[in-house]
């Protein structure tokens, strides 16, 4: 009989506003269900707990976070190593890049020292910045990739970045995000007028997102039966933009409400400047959206263009593509391209395959298989 400790899985993350939110709340219910409430448990902060849908409240350790400032990573750095005294995990598996820089070197310090899987939610040196800045995290992330287990990327695009920035191949893994099958939210009624064609933006209002952009599109198209619609806040209370008359902004929204839009638009755009996956781009899918989106990042190995949406080129000082884009739509074009969104989606995002995968990796590090193993089985699949 073994004397091994059970598998015991700690999630930590600094922020998970936005994107990592949905990816929790798809990944911790099912691990929970695999390991048994006891050994499952997430450290978030205080002030965004309230976006995880489905997850017990008795898995959730919390600290409290005022911004992105030494008080509040200090308080993340004290409340993970709390965590990892009280609940000494097997695995711990990490969210994003200010998680990744406190997290790792506490880890290694420790004995015997959990494993630790790492995945960047969209790597730091992929982001629009000056170069310097890029070589410097990616400088970074080198560095602490020697007290990492396996790196997670979340899309082809992440790992082929990866590599180019000098990050090893040999303990990356693809595991793409994915979502649930069908919402189990319920679709309301069409808030939208059917008169137009109605479109979607879904997002933070900041410089990643790329909505500026769009909304200096938009002034040009006052003049077509297009209606933008945007859903999202601002960051860091940055209201500067100003939108024209044929844009709508509904601002913060609970993600309980969001299929009804994503489900009544007759598609979604997403200008990003960068993407490392495009989480929004699989949930207008699963609604049966076609999405309209920037050559940027991983969005390009989402949509098949011409097929389930289009991709336009992203050029900040010449948006006549994408107002070229625009001003093409054709609203039963959108509704067919959407069908087959949806089967698009169905073939390859759902959640099942995603959280599969991730229980493989912490199976085959809490059982000492080699740090290769996961990739053999799932990593760089097929569109």
């Amino acid at each position: 009989m073994s004397d091994a400790p059970p598998l015991r899985v700690l999630h930590v993350a600094e922020t998970i506003i936005g994107g990592v939110s949905s990816y929790f709340s798809e990944i911790i219910p099912y691990q929970a269900a695999k390991l048994g409430s006891d050994n499952l448990r997430l450290l978030v902060p205080h002030e965004h707990a309230s976006e995880l849908v489905g997850v017990a409240d008795r898995l959730i350790a919390r600290y409290h976070r005022s911004g992105r400032n030494t008080k509040s990573l200090w308080a993340f750095a004290r409340a993970l190593d709390a965590e990892l005294k009280s609940f000494q995990p097997t695995v711990v598996h990490i969210h994003s890049s200010f998680a990744g820089v406190v997290a790792r070197p506490m880890i290694a310090l420790m004995r015997p020292r959990p494993s630790v899987i790492y995945c960047p939610h969209g790597w730091s040196f992929l982001m629009d910045i000056p170069s310097w800045k890029r070589h410097t995290y990616a400088l970074i992330e080198r560095s602490l990739y020697r007290l990492t287990d396996v790196v997670i990327n979340i899309s082809r695009y992440e790992d082929q970045q990866a590599a180019r920035f000098g990050i090893l191949p040999d303990r990356c893994v693809v595991v793409r995000n994915a979502i649930s099958p069908a919402s189990t939210m319920g679709i309301a009624s069409s808030p939208f007028d059917e008169r137009y064609i109605n479109l979607l933006f879904v997002g933070r209002f900041d410089r990643q997102k790329g909505l500026d952009l769009l909304l200096r599109a938009m002034e040009r198209l006052q003049d077509t039966p297009i209606r933008l619609h945007v859903i999202g806040s601002w960051v860091h209370d940055d209201r500067t933009l100003q939108p024209p008359d044929n844009v709508n902004i509904l601002g913060w929204m609970p993600r309980t409400q969001l299929d009804t839009y994503y489900a009544s638009a007759d598609g979604v755009v997403m200008p990003s400047r960068w993407e490392g996956f495009g989480l929004v781009a699989i949930e207008a899918m699963r609604n049966g959206t076609s999405v309209i989106a920037s050559d940027r990042g991983a969005l390009p190995e989402l949509i098949e263009n011409g097929r389930t949406g289009y991709i336009f080129s992203l050029d900040e000082n010449d948006l006549n593509d994408l107002e070229g884009v625009l001003r093409g739509l054709d609203k039963q074009r959108l509704r067919e391209m959407g069908d087959a969104a949806r089967a698009h989606f169905t073939q390859y995002f759902t959640a099942e395959t995603m959280n599969r995968s991730l229980m493989d990796i912490y199976t085959g590090l809490h059982d000492g298989r080699a740090r290769r193993q996961p990739e053999l089985q799932f990593s760089r699949g097929n569109l």
